[in-house]
């Protein structure tokens, strides 16, 4: 992303964070987390979801669910 707007890495971390409040990884795990719940809500299997959502595998999903919203792909509804 540095190179994409001509800055160190260093300094759009630090921008980004004194603009947003958040960190970019903080920022990257709430996309995937919205991305995620939409995905699901439509039926998709969580396969396919982790896939689209650029994670590795099931396992992180199902981590990074759990961690922001207490639930796993299996009760998502109650988000």
């Amino acid at each position: 992303m540095a190179d994409y707007v001509h800055m160190s890495s260093r300094n759009l971390t630090r921008l980004f964070k004194k603009t947003t409040g958040i960190t970019i990884g903080a920022y990257l795990e709430k996309l995937r987390i919205d991305k995620a719940i939409h995905l699901l809500s439509d039926g998709n299997k969580v396969s396919y979801v982790a896939n689209q959502c650029g994670l590795k595998s099931t396992n992180q999903l199902r981590a990074l669910l759990k961690k922001h919203k207490g639930v796993l792909p299996v009760n998502f509804t109650y988000i």
